[in-house]
C-alpha cells in the first residue's frame, strides 16, 4: 500500500500528530495539503478508511488486483493490521470505519450510499476474521493506557519525540514517557513498509509490547538489537 520509498513523507508527519515545524501563532501554510499543519496533535483527525469510496479491504483488494497479490491473503490482512497499527500509536486523533476491524468489504462498491446491500454490515466477518479483530482492540487498549502515545500539545511533541529515518521505507519514533505520565519510561515506535529490518536498540533491556505476531499483553525482553518485521508496527519500551 505504501510506496516504500516515501515513508518520510506518508508516515512521519502523522505520526507526529502533523504538528507545525515551528509553534509561531498563526503561522500561515504553504497549501491546503501541507501534512505538517496542526498547532496541537488533537487537531489531527488520523485516518485511512472512511464511510465514503471504497472501504479499507476494498481499497487493499483493488491494489492487489493490481499489484499482482490477489492470492496472498494473509499478507492483505496484514497490511490492515499495519494500517490500524499507525493510527493507534500515532499523535494526534485516530478515526476507524465500522468494520475495518473485520476485513469489511463492500464488493468494490466506490459509492453506495444509493445501494443497499453493500452497506449491510456483515457480522459472520468477525467469526471468519477474528485474529484481525484482536490486533484491532490490542491496538486500541495498548493506546488507552500509553499517554505517551496521545500527547496533547504541540511543546510536548516537539519536546518528548525524536524522529529518525534509518532507512527509507522505516520512521522510528523515539518517545520520552514519563513527561506525559506514561508508566514506561521510554517508548520506541518502529514503522516498517518495507523487508523486516535490524534495528540497533539504545543500551538496556527493551520489552517488546507490540509486534506483528505476538497479543500486546504478551511481552519479551530484547537488548542490543531487534528485527522489525516489514509491513508492521514494532513497539518497545522501558
Amino acid at each position: 500500500m505504501f510506496n516504500q520509498g516515501n515513508a518520510a513523507i506518508q508516515i512521519q508527519p502523522g505520526a507526529r500528530g502533523s504538528v507545525r515545524f515551528s509553534n509561531t501563532p498563526y503561522q500561515p501554510l504553504s497549501n491546503l495539503f501541507d501534512p505538517m499543519f496542526s498547532a496541537r496533535p488533537e487537531q489531527s483527525i488520523n485516518y485511512i478508511s472512511v464511510h465514503d469510496n471504497l472501504c479499507l479491504r476494498d481499497r487493499i483488494l483493488a491494489w492487489a488486483a493490481t499489484n499482482g497479490r490477489s492470492s496472498d491473503l494473509g499478507y492483505l490482512a496484514r497490511v490492515q493490521e499495519f494500517g490500524t497499527g499507525i493510527l493507534m500509536t500515532s499523535q494526534g486523533v485516530p478515526f476507524l470505519s465500522e468494520g475495518d476491524e473485520f476485513l469489511r468489504t463492500k464488493g468494490g462498491n466506490a459509492n453506495s450510499f444509493n445501494t443497499e446491500t453493500p452497506n449491510i454490515i456483515d457480522w459472520n466477518l468477525l467469526i471468519a476474521n477474528e485474529n484481525v479483530f484482536d490486533y484491532f482492540k490490542n491496538a486500541i487498549s495498548l493506546r488507552r493506557s500509553h499517554p505517551g502515545l496521545r500527547m496533547a500539545s504541540w511543546e510536548a511533541v516537539n519536546r518528548n519525540i525524536s524522529t529518525t529515518i534509518p532507512r527509507s521505507d522505516v520512521v522510528v519514533d523515539d518517545i520520552q514517557g514519563t513527561p506525559s505520565g506514561d508508566p514506561w519510561s521510554e517508548i520506541l515506535v518502529i514503522y516498517n513498509s518495507g523487508a523486516n529490518f535490524d534495528f540497533p536498540l539504545p543500551a538496556g533491556n527493551w520489552s517488546v509490547a507490540m509486534e506483528r505476531s505476538l497479543p500486546v499483553q504478551t511481552e519479551r525482553v530484547v537488548t542490543g538489537s531487534i528485527t522489525a518485521e516489514g509491513t508492521a508496527v514494532t513497539v518497545l519500551h522501558r
